[in-house]
């Protein structure tokens, strides 16, 4: 396994690298599995962040991963934030806790991921 840090300016709050440094060494990487979250996952926006510049750091992960997972608290579900940087159907898993109602659990599995409630 290796495990590769991306350049950029680092973020106060999360501690993440974002920017052009950290998206330009994506550019021509090829990433087997990306392990996501987003500030909001809605139906109908889809996934979602406050900030310009995690927006297009994340679009470039989705981009170049095979496979693709969203793990955040089921309070992000139904929550829309300002800038998009993926569809839920870009995703093979959403991964969140038991708040997140059967129903709702459905409703995000007809767009194509699996929804693991754990």
């Amino acid at each position: 396994m290796s495990v590769i840090q991306l350049g950029g300016r680092v973020r106060e709050r999360t501690m993440g690298t974002a920017d052009l440094w950290a998206i330009d060494m994506l550019s021509d990487m090829v990433i087997d599995l990306a392990i996501l979250s987003a500030s909001g996952i809605s139906l109908d926006r889809g996934l979602t962040t406050p900030d310009p510049a995690l927006q297009a750091l994340k679009r470039r992960v989705v981009q170049v991963s095979q496979r693709r997972i969203f793990v955040g608290i089921s309070t992000k579900f139904g929550v829309r934030s300002f800038c998009r940087f993926a569809q839920v159907a870009d995703f093979q898993t959403l991964i969140t806790d038991g708040g997140l109602t059967a129903y709702d659990a459905r409703r995000y599995s007809e767009q194509g991921p699996e929804v693991l409630r754990v």
